[in-house]
């Protein structure tokens, strides 16, 4: 619950072209906050209406950031994936080869 809230509130009502006032913004918000929150909220966002944009434009810059570590951490676990595989093949093979290697000695079998 935090200022955050209301400033956004406030936003979504300017939006739909009304000013935002304290029971309007009090309305839109889900969660009961103080009253004392809503006001200084109402008031900051009336003193600067760029304050709220401002803030969704940090909020997306960190969304984006987030995305980005997590596509390189899938890329690395899909990279090491595809390395694994390639090992298990050529395990696969040395053990098929081995074990001729193996039939070939048994049959030498010298005494």
């Amino acid at each position: 619950m935090s200022i955050q809230e209301v400033i956004q509130a406030c936003q979504i009502v300017a939006d739909s072209g009304k000013k935002p006032t304290i029971g309007l913004v009090k309305a839109q918000l889900s969660n009961r906050l103080p009253l004392a929150l809503v006001i200084r909220g109402v008031k900051q966002y009336l003193a600067n209406p760029s304050i709220a944009k401002r803030d969704n434009e940090t909020q997306n810059a960190l969304s984006q950031r987030e995305e980005a570590r997590r596509a390189q951490s899938l890329e690395k676990e899909c990279s090491c994936t595809t390395q694994i595989s390639l090992l298990q093949v050529q395990v696969d093979q040395l053990s098929q080869a081995l074990i001729k290697l193996q039939a070939e000695v048994t049959a030498l079998n010298l005494p």
